[in-house]
Parts: structure tokens; sequence; C-alpha cells
């Protein structure tokens, strides 16, 4: 074993299989989920509302030894006892401690969760740009330009890219008329491990998205992975990829590019629409209406489970979709049990690499941790999403989710010649997976994101609050939890995410406490009434 303490290429594979979501209990190595044996292993069958084992994502380490990384759900009429979220739980935070192995990621099962949407295999990046240029590799010239919209984060690196043809393999002919453009993001080796599953959820999640609201993402056109022996006049000059094969570290995802006028929401420092902009409300009313719209479409095989096909990625961190369930508490219980307990331990483990873990942000992942567990004691998750039906009263079905729909994810299109003059909107970086509606506005909720103004109007284009209305504000809250954690592992050293985390995970415990009191007290009364 070896204990991780710096960010240095020793570590990198511990690192990476941290970020990818291998941090169970046992260990990379563990033949099964350490919480489960023969005597009382969960029920993996299907009708449980959980997946079989067999589609179970899973790594494997150089011992042929495999990790599942999921959980199998109960149904949602299943509540224990004792009132608690009795198949959610956070087990206490070991040391950061991985075998330092290579890891090889075993690809998805897709039949067993099919929507008739296709995901295709990973493309060669030479192939690629072939059957977008319309002529070989050798003949290519491409240009890779960097606009003030397109910046590189920790996991990906965005271009504007042209394609044309060249002259005797240097000049180009008729530039204009062979230019072709595109947007490309890359993921490279450095802080990632495979960008190749990451950018096949990105695919995924768009084609999913341009099939049900074809006009509302820029068409997605392919991904996959670079191989060693590419050109390097094909990649940008800063290229830093590293040598890789199908489910290597290096990657690239590529789609339509489009003219963005600004991002959607109030104006900041960031962009957004100017409120002396007279188009303004109704810039934003369309964008819900579309988004209403896209929430309330059935794919081609109607999707009757919570979950998606395909592993998919929200910044650094996987989200626990192939965990599939026919209950929605439980599919989100489990995968906000996966990101407490993987954002505690990446964010402790960024500030001991950095050299800047405090003691106070040391007593924040405890007040963290026991604010979970109080949550999870008192079944806030189940009281509040167990019983949800849409606002018809029907039970709500999987709607497909962005996943991170906050403000920077969404633009408004330039003006182009033959435009009816209605304003266009789309939505892009999207985590798909099949889930509740309203889970999209969780992310709205923080003041952080400039769409927060903009909820209800979202409400009144869906219809109305889902029931129990009165407790709509309670389900957004649990929900912003989610991404309030994402936040918290892209900036480690800024502690009021995880203080906003504990603050609200505190007041629904309490909102749990005081609907039990009160229940009892009317129950009181009215066996005081019948003696």
């Amino acid at each position: 074993m070896v204990k991780i303490t710096s960010l240095d290429d020793t570590n990198q594979d511990a690192y990476d299989a941290l970020l990818s979501g291998a941090y169970d209990e046992g260990g990379i190595g563990a033949s099964v989920p350490p919480s489960e044996s023969e005597s009382d292993a969960q029920d993996w069958s299907d009708d449980s509302g959980a997946h079989s084992d067999s589609d179970a994502p899973r790594i494997t380490g150089d011992n042929g030894a495999v990790v599942l990384l999921s959980q199998a759900h109960n149904r949602c009429d299943e509540d224990s006892d004792d009132g608690s979220d009795s198949d959610i739980s956070l087990p206490d935070l070991p040391e950061l401690e991985f075998e330092a192995s290579s890891l090889q990621l075993e690809p998805p099962n897709f039949a067993s969760f099919d929507d008739g949407i296709p995901v295709p295999d990973p493309q060669d990046f030479l192939e690629c740009l072939e059957n977008l240029a319309g002529f070989e590799a050798a003949e290519i010239s491409v240009t890779y330009i960097k606009t003030a919209e397109l910046k590189a984060s920790r996991w990906s690196d965005p271009y504007k890219v042209s394609l044309s043809k060249k002259v005797d393999g240097s000049d180009l002919i008729d530039f204009q008329d062979s230019e072709k453009v595109y947007f490309i993001k890359f993921a490279p080796r450095e802080g990632y491990h495979h960008g190749v599953e990451m950018l096949r959820g990105e695919f995924a999640s768009m084609t999913t998205i341009d099939h049900l609201k074809q006009g509302f993402c820029p068409r997605p056109l392919a991904y996959g992975y670079i191989a060693g022996d590419t050109p390097e006049d094909l990649l940008p000059s800063s290229w830093l990829g590293s040598n890789t094969d199908l489910y290597g570290t290096d990657a690239y995802f590529i789609c339509e590019y489009v003219d963005i006028e600004c991002r959607l929401g109030d104006k900041d420092g960031m962009g957004g629409i100017p409120d002396g902009d007279v188009r303004k409300n109704a810039i934003m009313k369309e964008f819900c209406k579309s988004l209403v719209d896209l929430h309330t479409r059935e794919p081609p095989i109607p999707v009757t489970k919570f979950g998606f096909k395909v592993k998919t990625y929200n910044g650094l961190v996987f989200q626990s979709v192939l965990d599939r369930s026919l209950c929605w508490s439980s599919f989100f219980g489990n995968n906000l049990k996966d990101l407490v307990v993987g954002s505690l331990k990446i964010v402790k483990f960024q500030l001991q690499a950095a050299k800047e873990l405090s003691a106070n942000t040391e007593e924040l992942i405890k007040q963290t941790t026991d604010a979970w567990k109080q949550l999870v004691t008192l079944g806030v998750i189940q009281k509040l999403l167990g019983n949800l039906k849409d606002p018809k009263g029907n039970p709500i079905k999987p709607s497909l989710i962005h996943g991170d729909l906050w403000c920077g994810n969404t633009a408004l299109l330039k003006t182009q010649d033959g435009d009816n003059g209605e304003p266009k909107t789309v939505i892009f970086d999207a985590c798909c997976f099949y889930g509740h509606n309203e889970y999209e506005l969780g992310n709205w909720l923080p003041k952080r994101n400039n769409l927060n103004k903009y909820i209800e109007t979202y409400l009144k284009a869906y219809g109305g609050r889902c029931q129990p209305a009165e407790e709509f504000d309670r389900r957004l809250q649990l929900y912003s939890i989610k991404f309030n954690l994402n936040a918290a592992i892209l900036f480690p050293k800024e502690e009021q995410y995880l203080k906003m985390v504990i603050q609200d995970m505190n007041e629904l415990s309490n909102w749990a406490k005081d609907k039990k009191s009160q229940r009892t007290s009317e129950a009181n009364m009215l066996l005081g009434i019948r003696n």
C-alpha cells in the first residue's frame, strides 16, 4: 500500500482512482464491497429496483480483482421501522490509501438500460478528422482558436477548430469555401485518468438531448481517443498528451460550433443578459419552455428506471447513474451518499497534497459527516422524495436531466440571416441521467447561479410544483447539497461550500424533527379527544 501525499506522477493512478469513484472502503483490489458478505449479501435482482451486478461499473486492478462501484437499492415502499433511510449510510472515512497499480476500466453493459438512443464506440482522432473534412489526413490543415469564452479547466481544454485543405502539403486553396468550423475539447492526461470515459458520458448526454429536443444543444459529432502516432501539426501547439489506447488518457469530443451572444441569466462580471436588454424576459421564457419540453419528452423506448446508460461526470467526479432504480428517493440518496463520501476525501486529499489542510477544515469535514449521519437517521430523503407526484397528482416519471445546468452551461445564440426573430437558446457540457425534473432546479438555488430568479418562470412553464407542493423549497434545498459538494471539490480552499452543505443538512434535519413533533402532537390531541 502507498499513502497518497502529493500529486506527482508516482501517485497519479491512485489520485485518478479517487476522482473516478474508486473510493470503496475495501480499496482497489477488494473483490466485493466491504459491507457485503455471503451471509448478508444485498439483493441484486432486477425487480428490487436495482441493477444486476453484471452491469455494475467496475475497476479491475493488476491482480484481476474487481471492485463493484455500486450498491443495491431498496424499493421506495420498504421504509425502515425507525423512519431512517435504511439503505443509505455513511461509513467512517478511512485514510486515503490505495494499492499502487494501474487501472483498466471495463466498458459498461449498454444492454441493461436502453432508451433507444444509441451511443457509438469511440473513434480514432485521425479517422474523425478525415470524416469531417472529407479528405485524407495528409491533406488536412487544422487551425485551433481560443476565444474569450473558451477557457481550459482542470479536466478539459476547449477550442474553436477549423479544417481546410492543403495544396502540395502546405498552401491553402479557396480557404473560405473549404473551411469547416467545429467546437472541440480535449481531456489530457494531467489531472485525469479516463478521459475517453468522461467524454463518452458527455457525448451520450448531448446525443440524447439532441435526439429529444433537436436544436437545444450543439449537435455532437464524435468522441474518442488520440493515438500516440497522431501528427503533431493536427493537435494544438500546447498539447501535452501522452500515448494512449482505447481506454487511455488522451481523449477528444467534437460538436458543431455555434455563435454565442451571451450566457443566460442575470448579468455579472462573467457575462449574462444585461438588465436593460428589452429581450430579457422573452429570452428566459423561451429557455425555460425549451427546458420543460426536454424534461417532458419521452425517448423512443420509454424509460421506467432512474439512471442512465453510461457513466457521466459532473466536473471531476463521476455520478453513480449506472446504479439504476425504480425508486427516485433511493437513487438520489445513494448518489448523494457516494458524493458525500467522495467529496470529503477529495477535499482532504487536495489540501493535504498542497500542505494546506487546516484544523478548521478538518472540523468542517467532521461536521459534514455528523450532519449527514443525522440526515440519514431522520429519514429526510425518504420523507421528501419517497412519495412524489407531478403537478396533476400522477406519480413522477424519469425525465432527462442535463445534470449540471448552471448559467455557465447555457447560452443565447447570435441572430443569423433567415431567423424569425425568436430568441434561440442552447445548453451544453451535459452530464445527463433520467431523474426528477425538479432536481435540475437544485443547481439554480444557490445565488451564485444567475438562473436563481427564473425558478418561477420554469415552474409556470411546467405547470406548477410537484406534490407535495408545500415541500418544494425543502426538496430544492436537498438537491442543492450535491452542487455545493461539487463546488467544494473544485474549490477546496474555500470553506463556504462545506459550510453551506452543513447548514442545509442541519436545517433539513430540524425540519424533519419539527414535522415528527407536529405529527406526535396531533396524534396525542386526537387520542385526547377520543378518550
